[in-house]
């Protein structure tokens, strides 16, 4: 039948241990795993880094909110200060001038700080 079979040998001659190509062995993770744990380790970083910047944030709006009970005056005067500049915004907008990102914020929230100036009561 001209087919020899070597018993004894899998591989390739000289070597039967090394690997050529094929998987990493057991105890190793192969170059795409290692990736894709990184990868993975670096969302659930990001994501718990967005959770604690969110958290801080919600907790700062709380600090806001109770200053402005205890003080009511200096949210007054803060109020007041801001719709000054508002207004010097307006003027500069009617004047013809071109506004940035901050001022057209700005202007967006007056009506708002008109309404809690008026529930201050001052």
């Amino acid at each position: 039948s001209g087919v020899k079979v070597q018993a004894g040998r899998t591989g390739p001659v000289g070597s039967s241990a090394s690997v050529v190509g094929g998987s990493a062995p057991a105890n190793q993770k192969s170059k795409s795993a290692i990736r894709r744990d990184k990868q993975k380790l670096a969302k659930e970083k990001a994501e718990k880094e967005a959770e604690e910047a969110e958290r801080r944030k919600a907790e700062e709006e709380k600090a806001k909110i109770e200053a402005n009970r205890t003080d009511p005056a200096k949210r007054s005067k803060k109020i007041k200060k801001v719709l000054k500049q508002i207004d010097e915004i307006k003027a500069k907008r009617d004047g013809g001038a071109e506004l940035n990102e901050d001022q057209v914020a700005k202007l967006a929230t007056e009506e708002e700080l008109r309404k809690e100036l008026a529930e201050l009561g001052l």
